[in-house]
């Protein structure tokens, strides 16, 4: 059997994420990890719902740069469109980007809650 073609190598890889990307979200339990910090900044009772906001907003961001990596993949695929692949690349950098800002591990609680009104209030003024 001939090698794949590099953009069909890159097709695989990206499949291989999406589906690996799949996997671990099912499995998430829907509470924090005992242990985890995500756990420690819920016990901030007067943050908790922010706290909780800012995790609900971080894992959606992560499925919707998983959306724009399916749209990616499909637009690269033979037949391959020309422009609208790369303009899927820039939903998939700016959402895990804001998710991995919104879930980072080494932040408190209060950094956490300031974090998830910055995300929704940008762009207003």
């Amino acid at each position: 059997m001939p090698p794949l073609h590099w953009s069909d190598q890159i097709v695989s890889i990206f499949e291989t994420l999406h589906a690996g990307l799949s996997d671990a979200l099912a499995v998430l339990p829907d509470d924090p990890m005992p242990g985890s910090a995500g756990e420690s900044d819920l016990r901030s009772a007067e943050l908790h719902d922010h706290i909780l906001t800012a995790f609900s907003q971080g894992t959606i961001l992560v499925e919707a740069a998983q959306d724009h990596l399916t749209a990616f993949v499909r637009g690269i695929t033979q037949p391959a469109l020309t422009i609208s692949p790369w303009a899927s690349t820039r939903g998939i950098l700016e959402t895990s980007a804001i998710s991995l800002w919104l879930l980072e591990s080494e932040i408190g609680p209060q950094v956490r809650a300031e974090r998830t009104f910055q995300f929704r209030c940008e762009g207003l003024s």
